[in-house]
């Protein structure tokens, strides 16, 4: 079976996420839903591995701050 969705606002489109939520939930096991926070970033893993931090950008959105490193090879 080949599905290509082409009009992500379509209302078919949006009748198979629907259909595909439902699946899903229906088939694993509960769990507590919790908003992605977007902070990716892993300071102490970096530094860990010989990095060090060269600048901090604070108040960045989503997370509230960016770090940036630096490893000389």
């Amino acid at each position: 079976m080949e599905l290509k969705l082409e009009n992500t606002e379509s209302e078919r489109t949006h009748e198979l996420a629907n259909l595909i939520r439902a699946y899903n939930r229906a088939n694993r096991e509960q769990s507590k839903s919790e908003p992605l926070n977007f902070n990716f970033q892993a300071p102490k893993f970096y530094e860990k591995h010989g990095y060090k931090e060269v600048f901090t950008l604070k108040k960045y959105p989503y997370t509230g701050e960016r770090y940036y490193y630096t490893k000389e090879l």
